[in-house]
């Protein structure tokens, strides 16, 4: 909050609004501190000003800077005495919060590094480190930004490279964003801090290589340039040059040793060439492939077949690589999506849906792999089936709930774009990982297709349809003209997710307790109630119906009218854990007892196994 009340607007906007006469309050000083100082030698309120506010104005005579036309009107002198308020103010308050940062990271560094990184209070320590690389500052407090970065990269290594991968990631976008910056100290710095990066990952790797900092940039560019609008390319090669001469003049990571070894009984210290500067180079120079590949695709945008080559050559390269191919794909399903290629963007999230498919077949947890996706399109097993398990494989995690969710953008795609054919195949995916997991929203089964012919009611109209019907017991046709449709189908609708919520949500959701959960509930009966040796509170209830035509007196109770018997389990919170509902009124509690599935499986010892004490 305090970063964004006194976010620096850059000084020509400032002064602009300055000289117009902008009626909002100024976003980065208070009220009370808005008031021109006159710029008159000797008056009393230039002298109680601070240094810093006025670091610009020349001190000696309490004039504006030599750069200022001595003809400056006073309304333009005003304007730019104001920018320089607003600049430094906003400079010294982004120092203090680099201080406090410093401060915090050198007590609780223990406490960020729990779990390599993994939990909230080094997010949040880290989102505000990116902050400033997000928003413009001034050059004078963007020195102070990077050195603090450069800090933090030395002091948190193992978050970096041991950590989640998504840490690293964010900050290389971030650095390479700063990399494509008109301002050329913006870019050196940028640049330095890069190098850093990479250096850092290479000696925490005892010299092995920089393949997390490598995979994570590459990402970064590929994200960059779906992103940044105006992206540029030669601030972006004249940053990688400005990488390259910093790997080659850096000796000290030239050249790694000494190692001692003995020739001829004598002890010898040898070095050994590193390969740290190669893989700089070599990083460096995928990244100018990837943008001379891009920079030709914007030659031939008008070019619809050379488009196509030039995009599938360039998907080519990425087949080593999972991470990589995944991000190339989300950019390219972003460019359909602007021109409106619903159906394009769709088969983007079905390759990537299906590469994932095959990195979970190689780990064993979907034996399809790819090959499930054959009946979609052909062409997504040829080219999804050679990924190669790389050293970058270790930062993908990748799970079927990963897949699940492309194929599920992907079927939101083909809606849009009338493709209904296609879903079809998609659905025969999905559904048998939800019914396997247990884990799904009840609108995969309640939902119903969009056609040319009739647009389906909405899946929350479906079941407040249903609820409304629960509640009230009304008749199916004031149902219907309550919602606007007719009898038959607000019948047909109450059923269907009657059934769907019977047969999906029931078994996920009333369940009696097994294990370290049955000894908490029997905890919780002898606290809260004073119940020892007590795992559920039984009891029934009469709902009453009209009486059947056939058989009715069986179903006429000793309460003097016809119902069916519910007969239910509790645990201490009133949380139901078993129901049995159905039988006819006439019959007596201890028989429906007998049938519950918690008396059965009570009676066979499979209720508390193993149990001969309750305490």
């Amino acid at each position: 909050t305090c970063l964004h009340h006194f976010k620096y607007q850059g000084r020509k906007k400032i002064h602009d609004l300055s000289i117009i006469g902008d009626s909002r309050k100024a976003l980065t000083m208070p009220a009370s501190r808005r008031s021109m100082p006159t710029l008159i030698p000797g008056s009393g309120s230039m002298n109680s000003r601070t240094y810093s506010q006025y670091s610009d104005l020349n001190s000696e005579s309490g004039t504006l800077p030599s750069h200022v036309p001595s003809q400056t009107s006073s309304s333009e002198a005003d304007a730019l005495v104001k920018a320089l308020q607003e600049a430094n103010m906003s400079t010294e308050v982004g120092l203090a919060v680099l201080d406090i940062l410093s401060l915090y990271c050198n007590f609780f560094k223990k406490n960020l590094e729990y779990k390599d990184g993994d939990n909230s209070l080094m997010q949040r320590v880290f989102e505000l480190h990116l902050y400033f690389l997000q928003h413009s500052q001034s050059e004078t407090l963007q020195k102070h930004v990077f050195a603090a970065l450069r800090q933090f990269i030395r002091k948190f290594e193992n978050v970096l490279y041991r950590g989640n991968a998504k840490l690293c990631g964010d900050l290389c976008y971030e650095i390479l964003r700063s990399c494509n910056s008109k301002l050329y100290s913006t870019r050196k710095e940028a640049c330095a801090l890069l190098y850093l990066l990479m250096r850092q990952n290479f000696e925490h790797t005892k010299k092995k290589s920089v393949i997390r900092v490598h995979l994570q940039v590459i990402i970064s560019v590929n994200k960059l340039i779906g992103n940044v609008v105006g992206l540029s390319n030669s601030h972006l090669q004249e940053s990688l040059a400005m990488i390259n001469s910093y790997a080659s003049s850096d000796r000290q990571m030239q050249m790694f040793g000494p190692f001692v070894e003995f020739m001829s009984g004598v002890a010898r210290n040898r070095r050994e060439k590193s390969g740290f500067p190669a893989e700089v180079k070599d990083l460096t120079k995928k990244i100018r492939t990837v943008l001379m590949a891009t920079a030709q695709m914007k030659e031939h945008e008008k070019d619809p077949e050379m488009l196509i080559d030039l995009q599938y050559s360039l998907a080519k390269s990425y087949d080593s690589t999972p991470e990589l191919r995944k991000t190339w794909l989300d950019s390219m399903a972003k460019i359909h999506l602007k021109h409106g290629n619903y159906s394009e963007e769709a088969h983007c999230f079905i390759h990537i849906a299906a590469l994932i498919a095959e990195y979970l077949k190689r780990r064993g947890c979907f034996p399809q792999g790819c090959a499930a996706f054959k009946l979609i399109s052909p062409n997504v097993e040829k080219e999804e089936s050679g990924i190669k398990d790389d050293s970058g494989m270790q930062d993908v995690q990748y799970t079927e709930e990963t897949m699940v969710e492309y194929l599920e953008k992907a079927s939101r795609s083909l809606e849009v774009a009338e493709r209904y054919e296609m879903l079809g195949e998609i659905y025969k995916l999905v559904i048998p990982i939800y019914e396997f997991n247990r884990d799904y929203e009840l609108s995969v089964f309640i939902e119903r297709m969009t056609t040319k012919f009739r647009s389906p009611h909405p899946v929350g109209k479906r079941v407040v349809v249903t609820l409304w019907r629960l509640a009230t017991n009304i008749e199916f046709r004031t149902l219907g003209h309550l919602f606007g449709m007719g009898r038959s189908t607000a019948c047909m609708i109450f059923h269907d997710v009657v059934d769907a919520i019977n047969s999906i949500l029931l078994p996920k959701f009333l369940k009696f307790s097994t294990g370290q959960a049955l000894r908490n509930t029997i905890d919780g009966f002898r606290t809260r109630w004073g119940f020892p040796q007590c795992c559920g509170a039984i009891d029934g209830t009469h709902i009453q119906i009209i009486a059947p035509k056939e058989h009715h007196a069986d179903y006429y109770n000793r309460k003097c009218h016809h119902s069916v018997l519910l007969q239910a389990v509790v645990d201490y919170n009133y949380r139901f854990s078993n129901i049995n509902v159905g039988h006819a009124g006439k019959q007596h509690d201890a028989h429906v007892l007998r049938e519950l599935s918690v008396f059965l499986k009570a009676s066979a010892g499979e209720l508390l196994p193993n149990w001969t004490i309750i305490c």
